[in-house]
């Protein structure tokens, strides 16, 4: 089991806030942190 399959089995458990992204919502919000910095970082 790798690292991402770990934290998704981490999110969807009842250990985890229920207001907690799911994986791929976290996939998605990662993604446009990275994508704003990088365009902020060309200004």
């Amino acid at each position: 089991m790798d690292v991402i399959d770990r934290l998704d089995e981490y999110l969807t458990s009842e250990s985890a806030p229920e207001e907690s992204m799911a994986i791929s919502d976290l996939d998605g919000f990662l993604t446009g942190l990275g994508r704003g910095a990088a365009s902020g970082a060309k200004r």
